[in-house]
């Protein structure tokens, strides 16, 4: 696995070369499958899993995402959609188990299962796959009397995870409420303002020490999205009226042939044709 990741780090898996969801899916397709070889039929400890394996994918997560080595990484597992190695074990253990139940009678493996636990107590009391039948979540799934398909389960699962999860974090109560993909990885846009984003979603932003506004208050991410206007923070996804600088408005360096200045070839509401009732302009703090 280390290896691996020195190798990777190498061919551009470091905060300055791929994408953070690009590589987000090289670890996820070709370093973290190193470490789940074999995990559904290994027994593990809870020492293990905490401290070896979790601690394996946050280095992987914190290297190309340019974090120091006691940083969270709840917000960057979220913004991946990269789940806790325990619940991967959750997941490969039931995944298995499935796919014995659906096995053929005659295949080798449900004979050998057959014979195991058909042996004397004392005999099976350590079996693995006794050990293994008893997962909660595969007892969950087959104590529903019409259970759903496997995957509209374990993503229902998933979505208790997260929320018992956002419940005692109140980094990811400032989060987007569902899994997945968050848009600031795959929205097209620069690489410096996407940047800007995930730094501003890993509240890294504003870091350093305490600065003061104009307005005599501390800067920080609550004051800041105080300025903005409602209609930057809820804008609805088919107009273009409201975005900021969308991409076939963006102002020229000299500010056009009309000589506009960017600001207001930026800005719809700065342009006199524009009703100023409708876009209201960018609140800024007062002094005093």
């Amino acid at each position: 696995m280390l290896a691996s990741m020195n190798v990777m780090t190498s061919l551009g898996l470091i905060n300055s070369g791929f994408t953070k969801l690009l590589s987000s899916r090289i670890y996820q397709q070709f370093l973290r499958p190193q470490m789940e070889h074999g995990l559904a039929i290994t027994p593990l400890t809870k020492t293990l899993v905490t401290k070896k394996l979790e601690q394996a994918q946050n280095d992987s997560i914190r290297r190309f995402h340019g974090a120091h080595s006691l940083s969270s990484t709840v917000i960057t597992r979220h913004l991946g959609r990269i789940p806790p190695m325990q619940t991967r074990v959750d997941l490969l253990r039931f995944k298995y188990l499935h796919r014995i139940a659906t096995l053929p009678a005659d295949s080798l493996l449900s004979i050998i299962i057959v014979v195991s636990t058909s042996a004397p107590r004392r005999l099976t009391a350590t079996s693995p796959w006794i050990r293994l039948s008893h997962h909660l979540l595969w007892h969950q799934y087959k104590s529903l009397e019409d259970p759903p398909p496997t995957q509209r389960f374990l993503n229902a699962h998933l979505d208790t995870l997260h929320t018992a999860a956002s419940s005692h974090s109140t980094l990811l109560q400032q989060c987007r409420p569902k899994r997945g993909i968050d848009p600031i990885l795959h929205v097209p846009m620069d690489r410096r303002h996407r940047s800007r984003l995930i730094r501003w979603r890993l509240v890294w932003l504003t870091g350093g020490s305490p600065k003061l506004c104009a307005c005599g208050q501390t800067i920080s991410k609550r004051h800041i999205i105080s300025l903005v206007p409602d209609m930057l923070i809820h804008c609805p996804s088919s107009s273009t009226v409201y975005h900021v600088n969308p991409p076939h408005m963006r102002p020229r360096a000299n500010g056009g042939a009309t000589g506009q200045s960017s600001q207001q070839s930026s800005w719809p509401w700065n342009n006199s044709s524009t009703p100023t009732t409708k876009n209201p302009p960018l609140q800024t703090c007062s002094k005093g």
